[in-house]
């Protein structure tokens, strides 16, 4: 009985030390993860866009000078680089913001929930 009762309490501590190391791996795993989704949205982030109170300014005057006309008409012709440095300026405002830090956290509380 006495050998049982040493044999199962060494088995516990087995058990017990397998789960802690699986729980360790896996945080490694997420944090590692995560490093590599925040990592690449600040390479997308260095994409910045120069020049922005010169294209607010531009998009100003083109709209007050043709207040009636269609946006694709006026404000994209304004801006040198057209609507895609329109996007760029959005991507990279979304990029900076407190939506960033948002979508981070939001990234790391997806990946413990799914672990």
């Amino acid at each position: 009985m006495t050998l049982l009762s040493a044999l199962l309490v060494e088995r516990e501590r087995e058990v017990t030390d397998s789960l802690v190391d699986l729980l360790i791996a896996t945080v490694h795993r997420i944090g590692a993860r995560a490093e590599q989704k925040v990592t690449k949205e600040l390479i997308n982030a260095f994409k910045r866009v120069t020049g922005k109170e010169n294209i607010l300014f531009a998009i100003a005057e083109a709209s007050l000078g043709a207040p009636e006309e269609q946006v694709r008409e006026v404000v994209f012709p304004a801006v040198a680089g057209g609507e895609q440095t329109l996007r760029e300026l959005v991507h990279e405002y979304r990029t900076k913001g407190p939506v960033y830090r948002r979508t981070v956290q939001t990234t790391l509380k997806a990946s413990y929930t799914n672990h």
